[in-house]
Parts: structure tokens; sequence; C-alpha cells
């Protein structure tokens, strides 16, 4: 028996290491029995966040497709509104255009401008006044001063500096012709009447050579004395000149010579 054993112990032994050898090298066929699946181990689920709308873009005009809807504008604020000039009406009647006034200016109708403007004007208004072939000889305007008073004005230096601010005197080109007319502005128009009275009583006519003037006149407007000296229609034509500058706002006139008896 213990024979027996020995010999078929190692027998069993052999039997065994062939079969795993068998198994070892792939050429046995023996199939061993599978294994019992294990549990997959699964990852916690992460969780995603939903992706945010964005807005869609607008359609190009190559697509021609519509536009994308944009918001509404918000309100500007805006300035107050400037009142708008009413629109004339072009069947509406043309207003009158106003006459032009005189260069000279006036206060209250009395001449109130520089001696030397108001010549100006005044002997151009006489010219007007008188036929083409009867006009005024032709003058020199020059400035008075209290050393040409008297033979411009009648007026003494004296009276001169006291009540005239200034003066100037147009007279004839040519000697032959009687022929003077004065501009005097007064410091004080409250001195007209005795301004006038000075020239009527001290002015020369007989200051020309050979030839006396046919009027002579003084008048006052306002503050303003004209004095002229010269033919008889020229004079007239002078003083109807100085009433319409004056808009006809005279004091009294003092003719204080008519020529020779």
């Amino acid at each position: 028996m213990k024979i027996k054993t020995a010999i078929i112990f190692p027998a069993l032994i052999a039997v065994a290491l062939m079969t795993l050898s068998a198994c070892d090298s792939g050429d046995s066929d023996v199939t061993t029995p599978p294994s019992a699946p294990t549990a997959a181990t699964t990852s916690e689920p992460t969780v995603t966040v939903s992706p945010t709308a964005t807005a869609a873009p607008s359609t190009s005009p190559e697509s021609g497709g519509e536009s994308a809807e944009t918001p509404a504008p918000t309100a500007a604020p805006t300035a107050e509104p400037t009142a708008t000039v009413k629109p004339i009406d072009p069947t509406a009647a043309p207003a009158e255009t106003p006459a032009p006034t005189e260069s000279v200016p006036t206060v209250d109708g009395a001449l109130s401008a520089e001696p030397g403007k108001i010549l100006t004007s005044l002997l151009a208004k006489a010219n007007a006044l008188l036929p083409e072939d009867g006009a005024m000889p032709k003058e020199f305007v020059t400035e008075i001063d209290a050393e040409t008073a008297k033979g411009n004005t009648g007026l003494s230096p004296d009276d001169f500096t006291k009540y005239v601010s200034s003066a100037k005197a147009a007279a004839a080109m040519i000697g032959s012709f009687a022929h003077k007319v004065v501009i005097i502005q007064l410091k004080d128009v409250s001195d007209a009447s005795t301004v006038k009275s000075l020239v009527a009583d001290g002015f020369d006519n007989s200051q020309w050579i050979c030839v006396f003037p046919e009027k002579s006149v003084v008048v006052d407007s306002g503050s303003c004395i004209l004095m002229v000296a010269s033919r008889k229609d020229w004079a007239d034509a002078v003083l109807s000149a100085f009433g319409e500058l004056a808009g006809g706002n005279l004091g009294g006139a003092n003719e204080f010579f008519s020529g020779l008896e």
C-alpha cells in the first residue's frame, strides 16, 4: 500500500503541473469559470451650467433677412423751443417805405448839428429851390472865432466868447457878390433873442466893394441862429430851406437890412 501511494502521488503532482503549464500557454481546452463581475466605480456626476442666452446677431444686408429689432431709444432732453418768427403773408399789401429823414439831426425841431454840417445841407436845399440859371454863387466855408466874429456875425469878440459855442460862415468866392450865410450855435438857448439883436445891430452890410446885399435877416431855431445877407431871392431860398430843416420850429425873423433906397 505504501508502495502504490508513493507511486501514485508523484504522478498526480506531475499531472497537475502539466495542467497548469497548459493553462499558461493557452493550449488547454479547459475553460475556467468566469469570475463574478465587480461593480464599476462611477464618479459623482458634475453639474453643468446652462449657457446664457446671447443676443441674436442682426442680419447683414447681404443675407436678405429682416434686420434685428433694436431697442427703442430713450428720449433725450431737449432745449426749450425758441419762438419762431411768423412768416410774412405774401398776399398782404407791402408796408409803405418811410420817407428819408434829413441828414441834419434836430431836437424838438431845433437844429443841433455842427454848424458846418448844417451849412452843407442848408445850401444844397436852398439851391434846389432856385431855378438852374439863378443858383447861388460858389461859396467857401470858414471857421469863425473871436477874432473874425465882428466881420462875419456883427458880434464883438467878448460877446462871441460869452454866447457862442461854435460858428461857421459861407461866403461867395467872387467878391463882386454881396453874399454871406452864417450858422451860429449858442451855449444857452435862452440867449437866442439877445444874440439876434446883437447881430442885427453890429453886422456891417457895407463890407463888400461897391455892392450891398438886398436883404439881411437873422432868425433862430432853438440854440441855432441863421444870419443871411444876400440877393433877395437867394436870401429867401436860404430862409425857406432853414425852416424845413428846423421842422418849422422858428423864432421871430429880424430883417435888419433891405438894400439901399
